[in-house]
């Protein structure tokens, strides 16, 4: 009887051995679900950092063993050459666009620790027969966000994506002394040093809409928006929900508002500082009293709504607490202001989505007058 032979195997052989028979990284199985991470990681916004986390990877390892789940640094270049053929595809399409309509605006994030300029482009596709809006450049800005800081951010966009100048239609923003300012330098091609830097996406931190450090809004006359000549080259047009905005708080500046408002914040501070006056008024009525801010739209309209909406349950809180509530004449002159308020936020909300469109101005603008004449005729009836 002959003994049993076995068959050694080659060097090639060792080396292409999987552990566990998991997918070669080549295989096509391996990259469609590669893919798939991929999907996830960026249509979530979640950290790749989970991929190295033992139990996601016993999670993946128990759906299917024989995929090695990827660490992060391999699915942050996954996500990287994505971006820049997605990148790629999108200059494609701008090539073959017309014109654009360039939109910017800054916000920094809370606790002011980052400051940042958006560049974002609105223009129709002729082979495609689609109107986009998409983000060009995300710039990371740094003190002082000067007109020539922004001006540089606008510039150094259209030169990524080799938008020349006579495409840019208009630039809609904010009223901000230094987008205008930074509108003209373009114009003229008046370029400072830049001062602004070219930022990746943030770390994860909440972000805050906020007017930009030139705060003041510009009182300079523009020039009239032309189509022909010189003066086509980089005309602004103001965003008309910005400009809702700015009409609320001129006319939160009356002194009969200013004063109700001023009462209202400090009762909602004064909640909101006690942990047990807070955790009391959520177990009866579901709901915390809001905080407005002065660069988030709406937020003092919010602020009072609540007020409106939980007075009931607030005012027998206050009372058991020995609080001092708001007199009857404050809860009267907060249900008028409602009233008057309440298609701003409505028509600031709906001007300020991706599916609007010019189409939609003129009929909000009506439906905001024909409300005012209608509250002017009911408080002189």
């Amino acid at each position: 009887m002959q003994p049993e032979t076995t068959s050694q195997k080659t060097l090639v052989q060792c080396f292409q051995r999987r552990p566990d028979s998991c997918w070669s990284v080549n295989s096509q199985e391996h990259h469609k679900r590669e893919e798939a991470l991929v999907n996830l990681f960026t249509e979530t916004g979640m950290s790749t950092r989970l991929c190295e986390q033992p139990s996601f990877r016993k999670f993946s390892s128990l759906l299917k063993p024989t995929f090695k789940t990827p660490g992060a640094a391999r699915l942050n270049g996954l996500i990287g050459a994505k971006m820049d053929t997605a990148k790629q595809q999108l200059k494609e399409i701008i090539k073959e666009a017309r014109k654009l309509m360039l939109c910017v605006d800054g916000w920094s994030k809370r606790g002011l620790t980052a400051s940042f300029m958006g560049v974002s482009a609105c223009f129709y596709h002729p082979p495609g027969g689609k109107v986009h809006h998409v983000l060009l450049n995300l710039h990371r800005m740094e003190h002082p966000h000067t007109g020539e800081a922004t001006a540089c951010c606008i510039d150094q966009t259209l030169d990524a994506w080799n938008i020349g100048e006579d495409r840019v239609l208009l630039v809609v923003a904010d009223n901000g002394a230094n987008i205008v300012k930074a509108v003209r330098m373009l114009r003229h091609e008046d370029l400072g040093v830049p001062q602004a830097q070219p930022g990746g996406p943030g770390d994860g931190q909440h972000e805050q809409w906020m007017e930009s450090d030139s705060e003041e809004e510009s009182d300079e006359g523009e020039e009239s928006i032309g189509f022909d000549g010189e003066h086509n080259k980089f005309q602004r047009m103001s965003c008309l929900a910005h400009t809702l905005q700015l009409t609320l708080k001129d006319a939160m500046k009356h002194p009969s508002a200013d004063s109700l408002i001023v009462k209202a914040r400090k009762l909602v501070h004064a909640i909101r500082k006690s942990s047990v006056a807070n955790e009391e008024l959520i177990k009866r009525c579901g709901k915390t009293l809001v905080r407005d801010c002065s660069t988030r739209w709406n937020s003092t309209y919010d602020m009072l709504k609540r007020l409106l909406d939980i007075r009931a349950e607030l005012n027998q809180l206050l009372e058991e607490l020995g609080m001092d509530t708001l007199l009857a004449s404050d809860w009267a002159k907060m249900e008028n202001l409602i009233k008057l308020f309440e298609p701003f936020p409505i028509h600031t909300d709906q001007l300020q989505s991706d599916s609007q469109s010019l189409s939609q101005v003129v009929p909000c603008l009506l439906n905001l007058e024909a409300h005012l004449q209608m509250n002017l005729r009911n408080q002189l009836a």
